[in-house]
């Protein structure tokens, strides 16, 4: 009996013993997989911190956290790439729904394991983050994940946030990483990689440093190129360089620039801002260097000009940094060289008359037809017009006037007299022509003009009247091939910032919006005409569907063809649209959007 009873008693025992074995080793197999797949204790990186692995589709492990743009990348279902203003690269994929998927196959030069991010605007109606894994699945290597990670919901669609999804073990070679939807709305920005440890290298990292051209007129730095930590960019009707701006709501919401100077540099400063309340100002700090700087921060509830002063810029890297301890605003732009009206680098120049100072009688008008549908009316003798132009150096440029005149025609120098510092400029080659109509305008070549470093007054004095001023404009005289649409004349248009272009920059084209080229031409001669740009949306239409084209106010007959959509705002593509006859003198091509979509890079003139 007592051997039967040691042998239970054994048994149980060896059972139990068992048993405990199986749990812990199922613990410790369950507290590997957590470990695995909840280890949150991998470094975060600031997105001008990140690599660019895009284009090579590598991960590295000597490098830090890597980035995949998601619009390079495989796509399938009925997502599409779409332009977004806060975007990395400008673009996003959107309308990520149900059984659209983004395919990375990345190539590891090692075994090791990875925390996947990533980044997405998602705006969730209870406005409350939600689990990943309700919007996405996660597959590596064919295999389904387990996500345990959130996805944050944004205020907006320029709003986005960076989450953590999973650690994915990356094996040597090929690596198959799909995002697959779930089902509800959300666009990707980029996927990130990351390893456990935070790498030292400093290759191809993300740059946000922006140039700062000491010889460049007023240079404007938009939000989207700052690192913001707070504020929101958000659609602004009142803001009229880019329609954009950061919204400023919470103490301590802080934005910084990183702008690069090739020289040590003094340059005058200031920054477009507006309130959102009436009398509430904010308590806003702005330093250069980490040196503060003292300003009248005073706002209001319309878009004004704060003036920071002049600043030092050292040669190398200049943080500029923005940080509201109080009050809520909006911040259009950072701009440096505020004081500069003239650039060498600029080819075309326009100064508004309605800008100008007026004195004894010149009245600003409404003209549908002018530039920003003003000008100014001259109609009393010995009354005049003055211009400040302020420059960074000395320079000769050509100057015409722009104007409708209804007299019997009549050299200019006879009809007002025109002056630069004091000294009076010969005009009298230039015949002025009856435009028709007080709302039609033509320009007009005044000659050439030497312009000294700082300011310069340019005066038109009128002796009779009869005629409306809408501008005036300098244009360098040298002929060029290729013309950056951005350093043309243009009125409505939006500068874009966009890296791939050959200058950094494009103009967004809107419906009614135009881009016109002045250019002189010692002879008469001929040219193709043709034009770059990039068309993200998939229709495709004919050329007279776009645009209208007029050269000296005639329109251009354009061919049967095809513009052909680009696909991505970040590809260009041209445009020939044939040979055109320019005659001696000035010349002015003036291309007006019908529709909307397209970005100009630039326009050619191919003798």
């Amino acid at each position: 009996m007592k051997n039967t009873k040691k042998n239970k008693t054994y048994l149980y025992f060896s059972l139990l013993a068992c048993l405990i074995a199986i749990i812990t080793t199922a613990l410790i197999g369950y507290m590997a997989l957590i470990q695995t797949k909840n280890d949150k204790n991998y470094p975060n990186y600031k997105y001008n911190e990140l690599v660019d692995q895009t284009e090579k589709k590598q991960y590295a492990e000597t490098l830090p956290g890597q980035l995949y743009e998601a619009e390079n990348l495989e796509l399938s279902g009925d997502c599409t790439i779409e332009e977004n203003y806060s975007a990395s690269r400008k673009e996003v994929v959107s309308s990520f729904t149900k059984d659209s998927s983004i395919l990375l196959e990345v190539i590891s030069d090692t075994s090791t394991k990875v925390m996947l991010s990533i980044a997405t605007n998602f705006v969730s109606p209870s406005g409350k983050s939600i689990s990943a894994d309700s919007l996405i699945k996660v597959y590596v290597n064919s295999t389904q994940e387990s996500i345990d990670g959130i996805i944050r919901s944004n205020f907006n669609r320029f709003d986005f946030s960076l989450d953590d999804l999973l650690v994915v073990h990356l094996h040597p070679g090929t690596n198959r990483i799909e995002i697959k939807s779930q089902g509800d709305y959300f666009d990707v920005d980029y996927l990130t990689l990351k390893g456990k440890e935070k790498r030292l290298s400093q290759e191809n990292i993300k740059t946000s440093r922006l140039d700062f051209l000491p010889d460049e007129s007023r240079q404007y730095y938009q939000p989207d190129q700052a690192i913001l930590n707070g504020p929101l960019i958000i659609k602004d009707e009142k803001e009229t360089t880019d329609g954009y701006s950061a919204y400023f709501s919470n103490p301590y919401d802080t934005m910084e620039y990183n702008i690069e100077s090739n020289t040590e540099e003094e340059t005058d400063a200031s920054f477009l801002g507006r309130l959102q309340k009436s009398n509430v100002q904010p308590n806003l700090e702005i330093s250069i260097n980490g040196t503060p700087i003292n300003f009248d921060s005073t706002m209001n509830v319309e878009y004004g000009e704060c003036s920071l002063g002049s600043i030092h810029l050292e040669k190398g890297n200049n943080q500029v940094f923005i940080r509201s301890n109080s009050g809520s605003f909006y911040f259009s732009c950072l701009i440096l060289n505020s004081n500069i009206t003239h650039s060498p680098t600029k080819y075309n120049e326009r100064y508004e008359a309605e800008d100008a100072l007026r004195k004894k009688g010149p009245m600003i008008i409404r003209s549908a037809n002018a530039s920003k549908g003003y000008a100014v009316s001259e109609n009393n003798p010995e009354s005049y017009l003055d211009f400040n132009i302020r420059s960074k150096k000395e320079d000769d440029v050509l100057i015409s006037i722009t104007m409708s005149y209804v007299l019997s025609d009549q050299k200019s120098n006879l009809i007002f007299e025109t002056s630069l510092n004091q000294e009076v400029l010969d005009t009298s080659a230039c015949l002025i022509k009856n435009t028709t109509g007080y709302d039609h305008y033509s320009s007009f070549l005044l000659g050439s003009i030497h312009l000294k470093k700082g300011e310069n007054l340019l005066r038109i004095y009128s002796f009779s009247g009869g005629y409306n001023l809408d501008c005036i404009t300098l244009i360098r005289s040298e002929k060029q091939n290729g013309y950056p649409a951005k350093d043309l004349i243009q009125e409505g248009m939006q500068k874009k910032h966009v890296l791939t272009s050959s200058d950094g920059y494009v103009l967004e084209a809107r419906i009614n919006t135009f881009f016109l080229l002045q250019c002189y031409y010692d002879k008469d001669d001929e040219a193709e005409l043709s034009f770059t740009y990039s068309l993200p949306l998939l229709d495709e239409l004919n050329l007279s569907s776009w645009m209208d084209i007029h050269l000296n106010e005639n329109k251009v007959l354009l061919p049967d063809r095809k513009l052909v959509s680009s696909r991505k705002t970040t590809i260009f593509k041209k445009a020939t649209i044939g040979t055109i006859t320019l005659r001696k003198g000035l010349n002015e091509i003036r291309i007006q959007n019908i529709t909307t979509g397209i970005n100009f890079e630039t326009i050619a003139l191919r003798s």
